[in-house]
């Protein structure tokens, strides 16, 4: 898992290459994330155009994975300490998509540490009367440590030929050597999209069921899904009896409103 491979692509299916977006790609992915019926933000789309998207992805992989990652983070949010916070997270936002040799740009997904999420307890923090140092370790695990699929799409002349497994796969394999510890999405009921994401090695939750991703933040949240969609999640394999896992299952969107 290099910087070269994620620039330059893999070629895990013929006549298709899974590489990061460039500027070139922005109409592709926001129409393909459309057709899923997702509207990506601006702010990702010129991250893209101006090349910040994944910046410090691409660093991480030409350090050597996840010591190398945490070191340039550790540059990146002591020149954001003072500033706005929402700059951090472009850096770390992973946009690929899956080019076709005769019919260009087939496939697109949009992944990125969960913005809101992160927003949601450093507002809670500040009402419970936290410290700076409890908000910094709420901003630094909120982006180097959770990931969020924001959209997987693939055109419809080409489903069904191990496009969307490639994206997603690829997706977890890089912030899996980042250090990430947790890549989860929240997707619809549509029939089978349950079994594809379980194929490629995610937990799917009961709908409208979240997860408490304590294990990234060390204090108890909640991240749920809207009422008809499914969380589908992977976190890091223990490798040790007592590290600690996501608790999942334990929410439900019958109570409140996602985050």
């Amino acid at each position: 898992m290099t910087e070269t491979d994620l620039v330059e692509g893999w070629s895990p299916l013929p006549q298709v290459r899974i590489r990061q977006a460039l500027a070139e790609d922005i109409g592709a992915v926001t129409a393909l994330s459309r057709m899923a019926g997702v509207d990506i933000e601006d702010e990702v789309m010129d991250a893209v155009r101006t090349g910040t998207a994944g910046s410090e992805v691409r660093a991480g992989l030409r350090e050597g994975g996840k010591d190398g990652f945490l070191r340039v983070m550790a540059g990146r949010f002591a020149e954001y300490q003072s500033g706005d916070p929402r700059q951090l997270f472009p850096h770390v936002t992973l946009v690929l998509v899956a080019e076709h040799d005769e019919q260009g740009v087939v496939g697109a997904l949009v992944a990125y540490p969960p913005l809101g999420v992160v927003g949601q307890m450093l507002q809670l923090n500040q009402r419970v009367g936290g410290g700076v140092e409890q908000a910094m370790q709420i901003l630094t695990m909120g982006v180097v440590r959770i990931c969020r699929v924001k959209s997987l799409a693939v055109a419809s002349q080409v489903r069904g030929h191990g496009i969307g497994a490639a994206l997603l796969g690829y997706c977890h394999k890089v912030y899996a050597h980042l250090g990430y510890l947790i890549v989860y999405g929240q997707a619809s009921t549509t029939p089978g999209l349950d079994a594809f994401y379980r194929r490629q090695g995610f937990e799917v939750l009961d709908i409208g069921v979240g997860f408490d991703p304590w294990v990234v933040f060390g204090v108890h949240a909640d991240i749920r899904p809207g009422l008809q969609e499914r969380t589908f999640i992977w976190n890091r394999p223990s490798g040790r009896p007592d590290l600690r896992q996501p608790i999942l299952g334990r929410y439900d969107t019958s109570t409140a409103p996602p985050p």
